[in-house]
């Protein structure tokens, strides 16, 4: 089963089988797409379990190549964030990873998967890995985008569980291009001559990127958001009220991934409903003559 709503994508494989990773389906062509992350850390993520009383009998970080880097990260998982967490119904549990502090694990920069077992009740085992992920010490000229709901979002398979202080969040390796200004009028025309109820003008920034199916899964989630924040190479932080993704497939195999987004920038203008008549001191000698 694939869990396609996180960033970092978490694969449930087979208890003595190998890793699975997304560039072993036979259209990705072995092309292997970069998961940024910031070193020592690990992206944020969650996992449905069925039933209750789970626990995480160990977590092994290995190198991309299958090297074993430490034998058991188990507890420097649960000081960044890792819990195991009740559903809403009360009838699930949800396995949620916060990432909330770099770890101490001393690694260098490189591609690295993790590899655990979930047991419920120290029984009935079930073993997954994550998607392999890139830790780089300087992710200052990427997009950093983060979202998260103010409360759980539904969906077939399960839920995603918003509880303070988790986000996902994503690296992009991209820029916010040129913008788009959209104006908007309320108006009503009488007798030929237009009368504005309501004027707006916005400003739409964007950007664009490629990305694997998985990503264009989990982004869906972004929009549905209350709280979206992006921080660009320049330090800038944007807060997102609207976001909109238009995914496209073309000959290759990663897709073209497109982003407009709006913030609290609208400017608006109530015109007055009768326009006043202006006068004007037509020969400049300061006295009220205009008006006789």
């Amino acid at each position: 089963m694939i869990n396609n709503l996180n960033i970092l994508p978490i694969y449930e494989i087979e208890l003595q089988g190998k890793p699975f990773f997304d560039k072993q389906r036979s259209i990705a062509y072995c092309q292997q797409y970069e998961i940024y992350t910031e070193m020592q850390q690990i992206l944020p993520f969650q996992i449905q379990l069925e039933g209750l009383n789970h626990q995480v009998a160990g977590v092994t970080l290995y190198k991309s190549n299958g090297d074993v880097v430490i034998q058991n990260i188990l507890q420097y998982m649960e000081s960044a964030g890792l819990v195991i967490e009740q559903d809403a119904s009360g009838l699930n549990d949800i396995l949620v990873f916060r990432s909330i502090a770099p770890m101490a694990l001393n690694l260098i920069e490189g591609y690295y998967y993790i590899d655990f077992e979930v047991q419920q009740n120290q029984t009935n085992p079930k073993r997954y890995n994550s998607e392999i992920f890139h830790m780089m010490p300087n992710l200052d000229n990427f997009l950093k985008l983060e979202y998260f709901a103010n409360d759980e979002i539904e969906y077939p398979f399960g839920t995603i569980n918003f509880a303070y202080p988790f986000k996902f969040r994503m690296y992009i390796n991209t820029d916010i291009g040129r913008p788009d200004y959209k104006t908007t009028n309320e108006e009503l025309v009488r007798d030929g001559i237009t009368f504005y109820r309501k004027q707006l003008s916005q400003k739409v920034f964007k950007f664009a990127f490629i990305a694997p199916e998985y990503i264009c899964d989990a982004l869906r989630l972004a929009p549905l958001c209350e709280n979206k924040k992006l921080t660009d190479q320049y330090g800038n932080e944007y807060y997102l009220k609207t976001m909109k993704l238009d995914v496209s497939f073309d000959s290759g195999y990663f897709a073209k991934v497109k982003c407009e987004f709006s913030i609290d920038d609208v400017i608006k203008r109530t015109p007055q409903r009768y326009p006043q008549e202006s006068y004007e001191d037509f020969n400049n000698d300061y006295n009220n003559d205009y008006a006789i």
